[in-house]
């Protein structure tokens, strides 16, 4: 299934790379699980984003993979899956964007 999300709050700090509008980040994603752990594939203003979601009790946190987390083109969405699920086998750390991680956010609907 694909959702309309909107991330929404006090966002000052992204800005400036024009993702925000307002106070709000709005696009279209959908969940995948891959090697055990849930990502969201997001599109925001054309861009797609490939993001690990980890939840703690009430809060979730996005980690937004880093657009060099692998060396190979990516051609389709196996494809994809299947790099992501290497670079969680081989590497000691994710390699997450650190400008794109959103923190404890919580639902307030």
């Amino acid at each position: 299934m694909e959702y309309d999300i909107a991330i929404t709050g006090y966002m000052d700090e992204l800005k400036p790379f024009k993702i925000v509008t307002n106070d709000t980040i709005k696009g279209t994603a959908f969940i995948s699980i891959i090697a055990k752990k849930l990502f969201l594939n997001a599109t925001i203003f054309g861009k797609v984003y490939v993001a690990e979601v980890k939840q703690h009790r009430k809060t979730f946190s996005i980690f937004t993979l880093s657009e060099h987390f692998t060396s190979h083109y990516i051609k389709n969405s196996k494809a994809l899956r299947d790099a992501t699920e290497f670079h969680y086998k081989t590497r000691a750390a994710p390699g997450y964007d650190d400008w794109f991680v959103l923190k404890n956010l919580q639902r307030v609907n």
